[in-house]
Formats: structure tokens, C-alpha cells, sequence
């Protein structure tokens, strides 16, 4: 079962059949007609639309690093192939055509799918393209020989009604690439804007809002993506701020938050496309919950667990049920009991599950380890390994597991440090600073809550003055499959 369309691949064996031709719906501002130039240089061109994107666009100084990932930087670019769920978004600036050359809508500044503006990223992309294969793509020499001029010399001539020479130059040499290899050139777009403008919303919702959107749906992905993309790094944020988004929120939830943001930050902030913007965000709001419903319609006919609907623990719940790694409770209606905390044992299990393979390893010798127990082999394996240890007496010695005790926070957070932390390695304690209860994190548990939250494997629980970590709170069930989901999706183990 494959849930939330979570389609993000490496490569190009996924990738669609993409769209050869066909002029683009609507601007980004949606501001008139978009269509893209003529190839014929003779044919005259409508004079540039009033949108321009700098009008709203705003990057975060501080995140410069991410931004230049790829142009100047050690990173080289690489085809990859995004879900169209994720893409959704560019139906509103492109029309969804990787084809896409200059055009009057927005000014003759941009091209391609995700619009790529030559005052900031046209130019960086097709270098790295032209750095990707050289000879495939030649064609793209002379404009990166020009590319400094190409960021500021005109496009349009008003007087002849057609592009400028090196708007020319640019223009057929990007639709040369298109056609050399479309499907390859469209994934080099998808990889570029993913890193350029997905990952470092992504990183910013993280790191400065709590808010880790890495497992939940494309679709709202995308919808933080396309206001990276239109706002920019910065300008996205006062949105992100004004929803008030959390982790516990659903989907649903957390769209509806985000785009009524947007609907009513746009006019309080007085962008000059108010009423365009608006209209974008509340089509881009249908797109999305056309998505989510079918989520929940393929929640509610393959998940066993009555009581687990669409919520932020969802998909975490699904993956470890899916792969046997967490089960419910059978009877009459079977139940997951998401918000139940999870015993010392049941931990152990789980973890066993995942890593165990099923080797049976001798007994760990603790008085209240039943051996006859469903947990036996699973509190044998964890106790043998390291990762959990129990309760020692006032020698020093370890003598009960705690097997019908619940795990804290702060207590599962250093499992999982025991496991996968690499011994003396250096770990940013920023974030665990920063949470508003760090100072009652038990001394032995520190070291394994901030290198737990520098590494996303837990996050701050919301509360109306920020995040705390709760660290002395019991885990729960939901808490547990999100926690070790986190630690699958970010390859800690």
C-alpha cells in the first residue's frame, strides 16, 4: 500500500511523460495570458506585463548556503523525477512546461517549468546543466559565457516588438536543450528548483518553526515549495508564522492553515497582486485537498485501526504497520491506541523489528524479564546490544529491565543515540537550547536528546510560548512510530 503520493525519486526511472508542446494557462501573478515566444524571429511579441516577481520576492540572507547549493558550490547537478503531486504548483506559474521560454506575463524574466528568473536563478542552471554534459548540452556555452549580461540587459525591444539578441541567444538555446533530451532536461529543472527552493523551505520550516513536513503528503510539499518559490526564502516566512502551523495538525489541516495565511497575508502585507495572489492560493488550496481526500479515502479502506484517521502520525502509523513493525489490538474492532504510552518492552519490540532480523541471543539475566514473555527475545536482543539497559541497584549493578514501565522522552531519544551516534562525534546543541524546558532534561539524558533533536529524530512539542521537549513526558504509541520512521526516512537505521 502507498499512501500520502509520496513519490520522490533519484534518477530518471520515474520520471512521466512529459508535455512537448502546448502554450502555459496563466502566469505566475496571473496577471493576463502567458505564451511563449515565438520561434519565428521575425513575429512580433506583445510588449512585457506589469507582474514582476522582485516586487514580492524576498530571500533569507541567512540561508544564502542552501541557496547557492548548486551554483558555485562542490554539489553537481543530477536528474531527478518529482511526483506530479509535489509539481502541482506550477500549473499556476508555467503552465507546467519545462519548454517554457520567455514571455510578456512575467516580464520576459523567466523560463521553464518552475520559471527560473534570470535575476536569480536562470542563469546558475543553465550553468549547471551546461557543467552536467558539456557536450549535450553546448548549446548553453555561449549563454554562460554571457550570463552576467543576460541578468540585467534587456530581453524585450520595444521598437522591433521581438526579443534582443542575447534574449535570442538564451531562448533557442534552451529550447535546443528541450529537444535534445526532454526528458533529461526536465529532470535537471526538477532537480535544480528541488534543491534550490524545496529543500530549503523545508529546512526552515525545521529549523526556525518546529514543523517537520518531510513525511507528510506532496502535495503540501509542494504548496510550501510554490511559496518558496514566488515569496522567496524570506517572504515565505511571515506566511509560515502567521498560520500558526504545528506537527500535531492533520493535512487538511495544516493547508487550510497555511492558505488562509497566505488569502489574508497578501493584502495586509499590500503586495501589488493582492487579488492574483489570493485567487492562486485559494485554487492552489482546492488542489491540494483534492489530494488529501483521496489520502483519506485510501486511509479509510486498506488501515486495520479504527481509531487512526488522518492525522500527523498517519503515515508513520501505515509504514510500520505495513512492514510489521508496529501492530494494534485485535477484536471485534481492531485498535492502534495511538495516544497510549508504550512500555519499556513494547519499545524494545519494536526496535527488535526493525533491526533484530530475528537472532535470538542468550538472556539478559534481569529479574522481571519473563523468558516465556512475547518480549523475551526482543528485551534479550536491546539489553545484549546496548541500546537499552533497566534499573541498576545501589552497587551499580543492573538487575531489573523495567519491563511494565512506560519510556519518557527523553528516555527514548537516548536509545535511539545509543544505536546509531557515532561515539565522540560533535552535535549542534542550538535547538535543544532553544526549547523552552531544556534545563529538565534529566543530566545523563542531555547528550541524547540534543544529538535526538539536531538530528530531526524528535521534535519540540508546540505550546502557545514556543517548544518544549517534555522530556520526563511518557511517549506515546503515535510518538513511537514517528520517532522510528524518522530514523528509516533519514537512514539513521
Amino acid at each position: 500500500m502507498t499512501l500520502r503520493h509520496r513519490a520522490v525519486f533519484a534518477g530518471l526511472t520515474a520520471v512521466c511523460a512529459f508535455a512537448l508542446t502546448g502554450a502555459p494557462a496563466a502566469a505566475s501573478a496571473d496577471t493576463g495570458g502567458l505564451s511563449s515566444a515565438a520561434s519565428d524571429a521575425t513575429a512580433q511579441l506583445p510588449a512585457p506585463g506589469d507582474f514582476d516577481r522582485a516586487d514580492a520576492y524576498e530571500e533569507d540572507p541567512s540561508l544564502s548556503s542552501d541557496i547557492d547549493l548548486l551554483s558555485g558550490g562542490s554539489a553537481r547537478l543530477a536528474p531527478q523525477a518529482l511526483s506530479s503531486e509535489m509539481k502541482y504548483f506550477a500549473e499556476n506559474e508555467s503552465g507546467s512546461n519545462y519548454n517554457q521560454g520567455f514571455s510578456y506575463g512575467d516580464g520576459y524574466n523567466a523560463m521553464g517549468f518552475y520559471q527560473f528568473d534570470r535575476r536569480y536563478a536562470l542563469v546558475p542552471f543553465i550553468q549547471a546543466v551546461y557543467e552536467y554534459n558539456p557536450t549535450k548540452y553546448a548549446m548553453f556555452g555561449p549563454v554562460v559565457a554571457r550570463g552576467e549580461e543576460l541578468k540585467t540587459a534587456a530581453i524585450y525591444d520595444s521598437a522591433t516588438k521581438q526579443l534582443t539578441e542575447i534574449g535570442r541567444l538564451a531562448e533557442d538555446a534552451w529550447h535546443a536543450a528541450y529537444q535534445t533530451d526532454p526528458t533529461e532536461f526536465a529532470a535537471l529543472q526538477d532537480a535544480y528548483a528541488y534543491q534550490e527552493y524545496y529543500q530549503p523551505v523545508e529546512r526552515i520550516l525545521r529549523n526556525t518553526f518546529g514543523v517537520d513536513i518531510s513525511g507528510r503528503a506532496d502535495c503540501v510539499k509542494g504548496l510550501a515549495w510554490s511559496l518558496c518559490n514566488l515569496f522567496g526564502s524570506g517572504g515565505c516566512q511571515k506566511f509560515f508564522r502567521d498560520a500558526n502551523l504545528t506537527s500535531s495538525m492533520t493535512d487538511r489541516q495544516f493547508v487550510n492553515a497555511l492558505c488562509d495565511a497566505v488569502v489574508r497575508g497578501v493584502y495586509t502585507y499590500d503586495y501589488a497582486y493582492a487579488d492574483s495572489y489570493a485567487a492562486r492560493y485559494e485554487r492552489e488550496r482546492a488542489t491540494c485537498l483534492a489530494y488529501i481526500a483521496e489520502d483519506e479515502a485510501s486511509l479509510s479502506s486498506t488501515l486495520p485501526f479504527a481509531d487512526v484517521g488522518d492525522a500527523w502520525y498517519t503515515d508513520a502509523v501505515a509504514y510500520m504497520y505495513e512492514h510489521g513493525y508496529m501492530s494494534g489490538v485485535d477484536g471485534p474492532v481492531k485498535y492502534f491506541y495511538p495516544n497510549s504510552a508504550i512500555k519499556r518492552e513494547d519499545a524494545a519490540v519494536v526496535i527488535y523489528n526493525i533491526l533484530g532480523g530475528g537472532q535470538s541471543l542468550q538472556a539478559c539475566g534481569l529479574a522481571d524479564v519473563n523468558q516465556g514473555a512475547y518480549y523475551a527475545k526482543a528485551v534479550n536482543w536491546v539489553v545484549a546490544r546496548g541500546y537499552m539497559q533497566g534499573y541498576q541497584n545501589a552497587a551499580g549493578v543492573y538487575t531489573e529491565f523495567g519491563v511494565g514501565d512506560y519510556v519518557t522522552r527523553e528516555q527514548l531519544a537516548c536509545v535511539i543515540a545509543n544505536i546509531a551516534r557515532v561515539p565522540g562525534s560533535a552535535v549542534d546543541a542550538s535547538k535543544f537550547t532553544a526549547m523552552l524546558d531544556w534545563r529538565e532534561t534529566s543530566p545523563w539524558a542531555q547528550g541524547g536528546v540534543i544529538w535526538a533533536l539536531a538530528n530531526g529524530v524528535i521534535n519540540g512539542v508546540p505550546t502557545a510560548n514556543g517548544y518544549t521537549i517534555s522530556p520526563a513526558r511518557n511517549a506515546s504509541r503515535a510518538e513511537m512510530a514517528v520517532i522510528m520512521k524518522n530514523c528509516i526516512d533519514q537512514s539513521i537505521f
